[in-house]
């Protein structure tokens, strides 16, 4: 029986903590000038991170360690389609119990603080460089160990693996 999530380690942040945050902070104020706003979380369905960063090599090799590990959890070479967003979260703002419709999710802990991500029958210690990827539709909160300064920053994914005929920005193939 396939376990209901797995971890990977992205050694594309491992290797380069201080760039990957200074990266995602330079796409953070793309987002703030583009959208007027902080809170990307919640336009996750108006943008697709790697779009947004293109041209960034730190965001190329990050793409391809997701790539790999959702390639990897899935177990075969069948069609999927990815959306991925920015989560730029202070103490107060970590999110609370929510699911994802998609077929598959995951998340990537860039500097996610002292936290865990509680399902309701297990959790995760987020540690720098962690690739959680697990099926979509578990109900999962955020909760802080200790309070923190400064800015919590992890992307997010949903993969789907059926096409969808509707119009979808945040989308594209993940090959």
């Amino acid at each position: 029986m396939r376990p209901n999530y797995k971890l990977y380690k992205s050694e594309t942040i491992l290797n380069n903590r201080e760039a990957a945050k200074q990266e995602c902070m330079v796409a953070y104020q793309y987002f703030q000038e583009r959208y007027g706003d902080r809170n990307l979380t919640y336009r996750y369905d108006e943008y697709n991170i790697f779009n947004a960063t293109s041209c960034s090599v730190f965001f190329y090799d990050l793409f391809l360690d997701i790539r790999n590990a959702v390639r990897d959890f899935v177990g075969d070479d069948r069609k999927l389609w990815i959306q991925s967003w920015m989560n730029v979260h202070y103490p107060n703002e970590v999110l609370d119990w929510h699911d994802h419709e998609a077929t598959f999710h995951g998340y990537v802990s860039i500097d996610p603080k002292k936290s865990k991500t509680i399902f309701h029958n297990w959790e995760i210690v987020n540690e720098i460089g962690n690739i959680y990827v697990g099926y979509g539709k578990f109900e999962h909160k955020v909760e802080l160990e200790d309070l923190f300064d400064g800015e919590r920053i992890t992307l997010a994914f949903d993969i789907h693996d059926a096409p969808n005929q509707t119009a979808n920005i945040s989308y594209f193939p993940l090959i």
